[in-house]
């Protein structure tokens, strides 16, 4: 199996409780974006829930190629539905960059909560996520289980998916 690289498995964010949008620091650990196949981020949450009726929360990763005067958004996870009962669990997120030719300034990125709604919503995210890059037969796996149409063969595909993900995971 082939291991992970050492810098691919850096944290960018560490537990922090919030009731609002946040940026995390900016990271320039990438200085010359994202591999090929891109990353992925991983993104453990608990505690996470409103105090009445049903809320969400949108995670995502933003880049500045300016110094950190403008920064974009990249990528976004899909609205995680939030409600009184509190959830906890973890998400991924695939992202890709590269940096425009003849760079001034080295990328910096910074993980970001980048939407929260709810009544009191509040999300205990320990975003201590990982970016790891995943093989390229992952995403080719992953490509596939989006158009299959049959529900039984896209369980299988699924099944492999996420097995060979948790392998990923393993140290």
């Amino acid at each position: 199996m082939n291991k992970l690289a050492a810098d691919s498995l850096t944290q960018w964010q560490a537990s922090v409780t919030k009731t609002s949008v946040f940026d995390g620091p900016a990271q320039t650990f990438l200085p010359t974006g994202t591999p090929d196949r891109g990353l992925q981020l991983r993104i453990l949450y608990s505690a996470a829930s409103t105090s009445a009726g049903a809320g969400s929360a949108v995670w995502g990763v933003k880049v500045s190629e300016d110094g950190g005067s403008t920064w974009n958004t990249i990528a976004q996870t899909e609205p995680l539905v939030l409600g009184t009962t509190v959830i906890g669990g973890e998400l991924y997120l695939r992202f890709s960059h590269r940096p425009g030719h003849y760079q001034a300034n080295t990328p910096q990125y910074r993980f970001s909560l980048l939407s929260i709604s709810g009544t009191n919503a509040t999300v205990t995210s320990t975003h201590s996520s990982q970016a790891l890059e995943i093989p390229l037969s992952i995403w080719r796996a992953i490509d596939i289980w989006y158009c299959v149409k049959d529900d039984a063969v896209a369980a299988r595909v699924g099944a492999v998916i996420q097995a060979r993900l948790d392998e990923l995971k393993r140290p």
